[in-house]
């Protein structure tokens, strides 16, 4: 799964967040093209409280990918730690959505072992 894959699932926007400046920059570069894509320099949790205000009157699909960095540590959102994917949806599930957003788990093999 990849944002670009979830940018083609039918919502009008698709948005996202990268913590880390080397992810966001070559991210950003690769979706430059992507009209309905919207990818943000910022951590998890504080963008995804801000989310609702954002996009809530608009279908999107928030993509999820702060989760066990493959690379070194320093790739690691310090403000939210190894894996914030249970924190991310609990901010999603307390919002009040207009239009409930489409959540894609990049990796999400990662919690079943398989």
């Amino acid at each position: 799964m990849s944002f670009g894959f979830a940018c083609g699932s039918g919502f009008e926007m698709c948005v996202g967040c990268e913590p880390c400046q080397r992810h966001f920059i070559y991210t950003s570069m690769w979706l430059r093209n992507e009209k309905n894509a919207m990818l943000f320099h910022a951590s998890s949790i504080p963008f995804l409280k801000q989310a609702c205000d954002l996009f809530g009157n608009r279908k999107c699909t928030i993509f999820l990918d702060s989760h066990y960095q493959g690379g070194p540590l320093d790739e690691m959102d310090p403000a939210c730690g190894q894996c914030p994917l249970l924190a991310e949806l609990d901010v999603i599930i307390a919002e009040k959505w207009d239009t409930p957003p489409l959540v894609v788990i990049d990796d999400a093999d990662v919690f079943t072992g398989e």
